[in-house]
């Protein structure tokens, strides 16, 4: 395998493709109704394994770019200045920026979450006996389970990546609505939602130039929430399941007329809660999709070809690679085939019974046969 300025433009080529299908699906209704939501987390799968899987295996046939990639390349290699006769390119700038901006915010990252836990950890579990009797009736008691109920928390979440801690609002207006509220943020906890949220909130400290890394964050967020909605009322009757989304509606409507309070509120990052966005258009989708979702699962079939077809795409985004296209110079143009060999030259088949030679990665003029040495004996790659 191998790691080249080409093969890293392709990982952020395709992951941009798979972030805008993973949108795409994320507000289509029908979709998720029918297939559920874990093709969209399965496809974050595939966005997470392209955004980090940037090497290119070896004699990847190769597609010509003669307009676009020319271009970044020579951007790239734009001489900046020079440091102890090191000379520093806009590519080598671009790279020590990106660098230096991930560390800071992973550095930030790990502040913002020592300081959370310290908070929270100071504070006495609830005595409250009804949360305590509900909570004990669903949670498992390997699990010991601390309840915060806290003036200053809007909305009933949950943290923790080992032992779970649950903030509930101190508010009488959640009292009818307790057990719905409970069973939601276990239900995140027992499906590692939170660490799913870790993951993607690490990316966006490690490409956090890449816009759309933050869109993925937000539809991510939403599909969990659904998840969570959809694996609470999986048996539930139809009374049960308007009684669970009115307390969604509920806990919406108290944190959107109050203001956001430090620090609990503010840590999306260590937490997932009952209502993760203040978007109308979010909370009614959630109400369609839960409501009009059966009890019916996916076929064994259905989730064998939906996997089958991710693993497809991600092998497809591998197929191929693009590369900027070279012209001949006075340098290079007719170079001796004398010189050439398997270690510093390849052959590019252009599809029309000619190829091209390349010679330490310079244009070395075409030919129309390779039956002879030290031709015969070169790797050749498919041009585009």
């Amino acid at each position: 395998m191998e790691v080249s300025i080409y093969s890293i433009l392709m990982s952020i080529m395709w992951f941009s493709v798979f972030v805008t299908i993973f949108s795409i699906l994320r507000r289509q209704n029908r979709f998720i109704t029918t297939f559920s939501v874990w093709p969209l987390l399965l496809l974050f799968l595939v966005c997470i394994i392209r955004a980090f899987g940037v090497f290119e295996f070896p004699n990847t046939p190769v597609l010509q770019s003669f307009t676009v990639f020319p271009v970044i390349r020579d951007f790239l290699i734009y001489p900046l200045f020079a440091i102890s006769g090191f000379e520093v390119s806009v590519g080598i700038a671009l790279l020590a920026i990106w660098g230096i901006g991930s560390v800071l915010l992973l550095l930030r990252l790990i502040i913002r979450y020592a300081k959370f836990s310290k908070a929270f950890s100071r504070i006495p579990s609830t005595d409250d006996e009804r949360l305590i009797r509900e909570a004990n009736e669903l949670f498992h008691p390997k699990y010991k389970v601390k309840i915060l109920k806290l003036d200053h928390v809007k909305v009933p979440m949950i943290t923790g990546f080992f032992r779970p801690v649950i903030f509930f609002p101190a508010t009488e207006t959640l009292n009818d609505f307790i057990s719905e509220s409970l069973h939601h943020e276990w239900s995140h906890f027992v499906h590692k939602d939170l660490w799913i949220k870790l993951v993607v909130n690490v990316m966006c400290c490690l490409v956090w130039w890449n816009p759309l890394v933050y869109l993925l964050k937000k539809d991510l967020d939403h599909s969990l929430e659904v998840k969570c909605d959809m694996d609470v009322i999986s048996q539930m009757t139809a009374s049960e399941r308007i009684k669970y989304f009115a307390t969604i509606l509920h806990v919406y409507t108290e944190a959107t007329n109050k203001q956001p309070n430090e620090p609990v509120e503010n840590s999306p990052v260590f937490a997932a809660g009952l209502v993760s966005a203040k978007s109308d258009k979010l909370i009614k989708q959630r109400f369609k999709i839960g409501l009009n979702s059966s009890n019916k699962k996916t076929g064994h079939l259905t989730n064998i070809l939906i996997c089958v077809l991710l693993v497809a795409v991600i092998a497809a985004s591998y197929a191929f690679i693009i590369q900027p296209a070279e012209f001949p110079d006075e340098e290079t143009e007719g170079a001796p085939i004398s010189v050439i060999s398997p270690e510093n030259a390849y052959l590019v088949d252009n599809g029309d019974g000619t190829y091209t030679l390349y010679i330490d990665g310079n244009y070395g003029g075409d030919v129309t046969s390779i039956e002879d040495e030290p031709l015969s004996q070169l790797p050749i790659k498919t041009g585009g």
